[in-house]
């Protein structure tokens, strides 16, 4: 789980009240908390959602409009050495040492950089 505190100083250096925030592996929602908290809109997601406010979604293809995001909180699966769940299309049951855990996590960086944030980083 995500120190509530690392996102609370993300959220304070990099926001403002009444920005949105997208939280694309939302986990147990954490973000939503801290967003909430300091007056942030917030959306988060999950491939298997703990709560009725986190959104059931794949990370890699969000349900959003092109550049909604005014800041994206991403704390990635940390490959296979933690079990998050049993869905098939989980990341986190990749292992890290194949390739193509590194390839989903560069398609949801993709899915982001093109749809949400105004402008994309690079």
């Amino acid at each position: 789980m995500t120190p509530a505190s690392l996102i609370w100083n993300l959220i304070q250096r990099y926001t403002e009240p009444g920005d949105l925030v997208v939280d694309p592996m939302c986990g147990s929602g954490t973000t939503i908390d801290v967003c909430l908290e300091e007056n942030r809109k917030v959306i988060g997601f999950d491939i298997v959602p703990y709560r009725d406010d986190i959104l059931q979604t794949d990370a890699r293809n969000l349900p959003l409009d092109d550049e909604v995001a005014d800041f994206v909180f991403i704390d990635s699966p940390y490959s296979d050495n933690i079990k998050y769940n049993e869905h098939p299309q989980n990341i986190g049951n990749i292992s890290c040492e194949n390739l193509k855990f590194f390839e989903a996590l560069e398609a949801v960086i993709k899915c982001v950089n093109q749809r949400l944030v105004s402008p994309p980083c690079v």
